[in-house]
């Protein structure tokens, strides 16, 4: 379920924020 190469840094970066906030 993770994509080891994010189409872009934005969205890696959003995705990074959004698991973030959903384990924390």
């Amino acid at each position: 379920m993770v994509n080891l190469k994010p189409p872009s840094p934005a969205q890696a970066d959003e995705l990074f924020r959004a698991a973030f906030n959903f384990h924390f």
